[in-house]
């Protein structure tokens, strides 16, 4: 998920469509917003938000999908939130105020606010106990969590995988406003960060329970809700239109008081749709109150930018997308194996099968522009020793000549630079677009070296599920991967992906499976500084080890883009790179 940068004060302005010059140069520092901001936001009325797909899930104890962020940054309360004028630094939702965490780095206290009540039907206030039990409930097997291991396994008494309901013990509710989470280990800047993410939104545990006793939890079809809106539902509490469209509408138990979300119009409806991108743009740039999209489509900002200027959003993806290399398939196992294919890949050919200039700029490491870290890491020219990633078009000479180094350790290369050897590799990539085309221009740069590759094309969670997220799946080569920001802190980019301890957990993200010890140890070391320099440049020094390691061929710090109709007033929350519908409004 995750992703930031919009620029603070009017934050009712829409944000404009910017040349692909100027966008690809400044994607790391802003949202550009045009003279709409002086408007004065219409309240009331309803929008339609067109989109392919719907979220993952309801559920914020399971979603890990932008659509579900969106979403629940509308009808959910976190303990923190990104706002459009905040987007680098979280500002208290749930809590009252900033985290408190203790000298030793091994204890994290928050203060709840008062007077957040749930929606029908439980309708009651909010208590510590109720983040407690949303946090507990996501380390069951019923309520698989995406990222829990990763940033809350420091929890004293955290299980070590899904299980059961476990109470745990470093998880204190001292009073109804009160929690404390104590630490084994000094990590106490990574979990104040991860209070952000879903996983920190009340559920409560005398209604969720029954629900989550069933596996997986049927909880997501029941949720109530904390922010301004909710998802319509009947009088029993199940939510109503899961199936086809949803429809958010008001929570008569929100408190605009103790909010710092507007929440100006009245309904929120999403219509799905299998029509392409670029039908719904043009049907949200001329039709009225509506929105769009869920995805980004740079063909339609082609099309449409110049006639629409102020109606397309654009904002930094804040990931990171690349080919990765299974370190623990021969013969990828030999680095100089894995500096040739990166040498000889046309990462401009895969950039242009996004959409070019105006997907984003080229990638040359793993951490992405806007966040700390980035220019510790070189920001955009990026390491000056990694020279299999200087020649953006490919360079097959240079690739070979990494192959003739392999061929005197062991590899079957022929003198010419190839690889002679018998071993067929297996690429698994997604079977619909870009991600397609991507994976056969892959494919055409690795048989370049004389590899014999096996292409399967899968759907995208396949993809994840049963192939390039399962280490005993040996595929070689994912060419459709990625990782975005569930946080604005480098570890949240760099840690799910290449810890050897990511390999070790459930639904590893860890798709090259390197297991790297002084990479682990420099991780486990860096995880235990506080914010500031210090931390980003111990980020950016295991941003230069992996790089240096090619666990995969970076190649797109992705740009999004949003539209809307001319009567609506949109703003993009570059947290999670699309429109923020509690800042969204209609023109007077």
């Amino acid at each position: 998920m995750g992703r930031p940068v919009a620029r603070s004060g009017a934050v009712v302005a829409v944000a404009l469509f910017a040349l692909a010059a100027t966008l690809t140069a400044n994607t790391e520092a802003r949202v550009s917003t045009s003279g709409a901001g002086a408007q004065t936001p219409a309240t009331g009325g309803r929008v339609i938000f067109r989109m392919c797909c719907g979220p993952d899930w309801i559920d914020p104890g399971q979603t890990y999908y932008s659509v579900g962020f969106m979403l629940s940054g509308a009808v959910n309360r976190p303990l923190y939130s990104y706002t459009p004028d905040h987007p680098l630094h979280p500002v208290p939702d749930l809590a009252e105020g900033d985290p408190q965490i203790s000298a030793d780095g091994k204890k994290v206290t928050v203060t709840l606010k008062t007077g957040i009540h749930f929606s029908p039907p439980v309708n009651r206030e909010v208590t510590s106990r109720d983040v407690k039990y949303a946090i507990e409930r996501a380390f069951t097997r019923h309520v698989p969590n995406g990222y829990v291991f990763i940033y809350f396994s420091d929890l004293v008494g955290a299980p070590d995988d899904f299980g059961p309901l476990t109470d745990i013990a470093g998880i204190e509710t001292p009073d109804e406003r009160t929690i404390v989470f104590r630490l084994e280990r000094p990590t106490a800047t990574t979990l104040a960060g991860a209070l952000t993410l879903p996983i920190t939104v009340p559920v409560p545990r005398e209604y969720a329970r029954p629900f989550d006793r069933e596996r997986p939890s049927t909880y997501d079809s029941h949720v109530v809700f904390t922010g301004p809106y909710m998802i319509r539902n009947d009088a029993d509490g199940n939510l109503v239109g899961l199936a086809d469209d949803i429809e958010i509408v008001r929570n008569p138990n929100w408190d605009p008081a103790g909010d710092f979300r507007p929440a100006y119009v009245d309904e929120i409806r999403f219509r799905f749709s299998d029509v392409d991108f670029t039908t719904m743009a043009r049907h949200t740039l001329q039709g009225s109150h509506r929105l769009c999209c869920d995805a980004s489509d740079p063909d339609w900002v082609r099309k449409f930018g110049s006639s629409y200027q102020a109606q397309i959003g654009s904002a930094p993806g804040h990931g990171t997308r690349w080919v990765s290399l299974n370190t623990r398939v021969k013969p990828l196992t030999h680095i100089n194996v894995r500096k040739a294919l990166a040498a000889a890949m046309d990462r401009k050919g895969l950039r242009h099968a996004r959409g070019g200039r105006l997907a984003g700029r080229l990638a040359q490491h793993f951490l992405s522009p806007g966040g700390p870290g980035f220019a510790e890491s070189g920001g955009f020219d990026g390491f000056g020793h990694t020279r299999y990633l200087q020649h953006p078009g490919g360079d097959l000479a240079l690739a070979r000549r990494y192959m003739l180094r392999a061929g005197r350790h062991g590899v079957h290369v022929s003198r010419h630079g190839n690889y002679a050897g018998s071993r067929s590799l297996l690429m698994v990539g997604t079977d619909s677009e870009p991600g397609r085309t991507v994976a056969h221009l892959v494919k055409r740069g690795v048989e370049a070296l004389g590899f014999d590759v096996h292409l399967k094309l899968v759907p995208p969670d396949e993809m994840y599920t049963k192939w390039c997220g399962v280490p005993s799946a040996k595929v070689a080569i994912c060419p459709n991967v990625g990782w975005f920001a569930d946080f604005f802190d480098p570890e949240s980019l760099l840690e799910p992906t290449f810890s050897g301890h990511a390999i070790r957990r459930s639904g590893s993200n860890n798709y090259s499976v390197l297991d790297d010890a002084d990479i682990n140890r420099a991780m486990r070391q860096a995880s235990t500084l506080l914010p500031g320099p210090a931390r980003w440049r111990a980020w950016a020094g295991i941003n230069r080890m992996v790089t240096k390691q090619v666990p995969g061929i970076p190649y797109l710090w992705d740009v999004n883009y949003a539209v809307e109709s001319p009567d609506v007033l949109g703003v993009i929350n570059p947290y999670f790179g699309s429109w923020d519908l509690s800042f969204t409004s209609l023109k007077p």
